[in-house]
């Protein structure tokens, strides 16, 4: 708890033109004390990418946004597991106290 988990995601550009692209960071909580919402966005960045270029671009997000208002109407971040998306890329990791 109270760490950043980091996410490297690896961007190549095949065409001729450069490109703007927006890297998009949802979680999951997989097993939560009341239902959980399916994706949340945590994170984004957007980078330029060059014509014909590969480019590793790193984005992260705190352990402690990764919580949602409990039963008590308090924010709570409760240890278990959770998934990380960019895309219909998944990491999975558990969180514990």
């Amino acid at each position: 708890m109270g760490d950043e988990v980091n996410v490297k995601v690896t961007l190549t550009n095949t065409g001729d033109r450069s490109t703007t692209e927006t890297v998009i960071l949802y979680s999951q909580d997989r097993v939560a004390s009341i239902t959980p919402s399916v994706d949340e966005l945590k994170a984004f960045k957007q980078v330029v990418v060059p014509a014909g270029a590969t480019l590793d671009v790193d984005i992260s997000v705190s352990t402690n946004e990764l919580g949602f208002i409990g039963l008590n109407n308090a924010y709570v971040v409760e240890p278990g597991a959770f998934g990380l998306r960019v895309k219909d890329q998944v990491v999975e990791f558990n969180l514990e106290r």
